[in-house]
């Protein structure tokens, strides 16, 4: 545990030095890391040799191959840019940015991607709702109007009718 939060503590300090966390020299040590820590967890669960190698491959490119080699790399690559418009992902390296800036980095950063690095339609709509619920949750009504302007109203929306809902039980025994 300590190791990854060493991983994610190195990390977080690019970021808040606005050091080029996009770039493969910054990239390419994270992936290595993960390999790294993948197969000492792995190994030490006694998770099957049969798909180490596979594992390793796909942690070792998620973030630089241009185009992923397996249908695992793919969904890797989705969760991990998917990954980037969640709630705990905006507190941990954004936490203290405005409504405006905040989506602007979680919508590039994951959303709107050049190709071949964007997600495919599946993936992109569930990041769009994805990023209305963190910013819905994180700074509340004040960024409707923002999210609007940006072209996330249908998502909005559906954000929106999903909270006001009652909490139903289900009566079926």
């Amino acid at each position: 545990m300590a190791f990854i939060l060493t991983i994610l503590l190195l990390w977080k300090r690019l970021v808040d030095s606005g050091g080029d966390t996009e770039s493969e020299a910054n990239r390419r040590p994270h992936q290595n890391r993960g390999i790294l820590l993948a197969g000492k967890v792995l190994n030490e669960i006694g998770y099957p040799d049969d798909y180490l190698c596979e594992i390793a491959d796909i942690i070792g490119d998620h973030d630089t191959r241009r185009l992923p080699t397996t249908e695992s790399g793919k969904v890797v690559r989705a969760a991990d840019y998917l990954w980037r418009v969640t709630l705990p992902c905006l507190n941990i390296y954004f936490g203290k940015a405005k409504p405006n800036e905040a989506f602007e980095r979680m919508e590039s950063s994951a959303l709107t991607r050049p190709q071949p690095f964007n997600l495919d339609n599946h993936a992109l709509s569930i990041g769009r709702i994805e990023l209305v619920n963190t910013m819905v949750h994180k700074f509340g009504e004040q960024c409707h109007g923002l999210l609007k302007d940006k072209g996330y109203e249908k998502e909005l929306d559906k954000i929106l009718k999903f909270y006001s809902q009652e909490p139903r039980i289900n009566s079926r025994a």
